[in-house]
């Protein structure tokens, strides 16, 4: 069980751990009470001296606790019952110790950067009451910029366990110009952390084990791709002194917004003529090949037709050749034969001049 895990030392802020260090080792001084040098809170007119103790039964981490008779006049409006839960000091302390984070408001994803950081602030209602904020930031800036008029460039942050933040307490601070941001520990690791608040025999839990765990979640809610589970209570009432910058910066970001549509609806309609216009490239590569392809097979054509047109001069003139040889062998075949009968008969042989007579005639004929 933890009632305070943070408290300030000459302005600075300290765990319950760091302080046990120093007390340990007489670095801090925690008697008496006027010389005490912890306090629990940066405001001179509102801060009152701790001290640092082992944690209660031997179960959790080690926290702060007031003085006798010194304690802050008044009621806290709340039920503690949360701030006391493991899990609470665990994600205080993490979110105490962020520079950047992302939330969410509706659809818009909200950057926020830390300038600085108090813990467990107190904000009087009446002078008998008040609400205690867990961790309020003053913002250096945020992402859309108008979130950090529009807050006043403060935003409280609340880590709620098992109980939500109070609507009087939304609506008080939503009205002095507090944006509340309400961070839920996600159920199973509330349900991992709770063994620390109810286990009859746990030990106390050390500082390496502490910081182990503080280590992890921190990490994670550094990343910009991790957005912490959390929602923005109430309608904060922006301050005349920041409407103005809030509007002019809201009226910029929605035109922004808006040239920022348009050119990405440019650039996708450029995209789109850039892939038609590359579909078309590859259509025209096409045909070039195909002209290619058709010029080629023009080419062989010609070349084939022209083979061809040789082909047949060489074979007419073989033709011509061979009619020529034809004639020959004829005339050569017709002298055979003339030498033949010569042979046969003596020149003045009747019968050969009847056969050069027959011969005779029918070349004639």
């Amino acid at each position: 069980m933890v009632e305070k895990f943070y408290a300030y030392y000459y302005g600075n802020r300290i765990n319950a751990y760091e302080a046990l260090k120093k007390r340990n080792r007489s670095e801090i001084v925690t008697s008496p009470v006027e010389k005490a040098e912890l306090f629990d809170s940066l405001e001179k007119n509102d801060r009152y001296p701790v001290k640092p103790v082992k944690a209660r039964n031997n179960i959790g981490v080690p926290y702060f606790a007031y003085y006798s008779n010194y304690r802050p006049e008044g009621a806290n409006v709340e039920n503690n019952k949360n701030r006391e839960t493991f899990a609470h000091s665990l994600f205080q302390d993490v979110f105490l110790n962020l520079s950047t984070f992302i939330i969410r408001d509706g659809k818009t994803c909200v950057e926020v950067k830390i300038d600085s950081v108090a813990v467990d602030r107190r904000v009087w209602k009446s002078k008998k009451h008040y609400f205690i904020v867990d961790v309020l930031y003053k913002l250096k800036e945020t992402t859309p910029y108008s979130y950090y008029y529009k807050w006043n460039g403060f935003l409280a942050l609340e880590v709620c366990v098992t109980t939500r933040v109070l609507k009087e307490k939304v609506d008080f601070l939503s009205a002095k110009g507090l944006q509340i941001c309400s961070f839920s520990v996600p159920k199973k690791i509330e349900k991992e952390l709770k063994i620390y608040d109810n286990a009859s025999d746990v030990t106390p839990v050390d500082e390496q084990i502490y910081n182990k765990k503080f280590n992890k979640y921190r990490f994670l809610f550094e990343s910009k791709r991790y957005e912490a589970y959390s929602k923005l209570l109430g309608s904060v009432l922006t301050k005349p002194e920041w409407e103005e910058k809030y509007v002019q910066m809201k009226r910029y970001e929605e035109q922004e917004k808006e040239m920022l549509e348009r050119i990405q609806n440019a650039t996708n309609n450029l995209e789109k003529l850039k892939l038609l216009e590359q579909e078309e490239r590859d259509k025209l590569l096409c045909l070039k090949k195909e002209k290619e392809n058709i010029i080629n097979e023009i080419k062989k054509f010609n070349k084939e037709k022209r083979n061809s047109e040789s082909l047949l001069q060489e074979i007419k003139k073989l033709s011509e050749k061979n009619e020529q040889l034809e004639e020959n062998q004829k005339v050569l075949v017709k002298k055979n034969e003339e030498l033949t009968v010569e042979k046969q008969f003596p020149k003045k042989h009747p019968l050969k001049a009847l056969w050069h007579s027959i011969i005779g005639n029918e070349g004639e004929n």
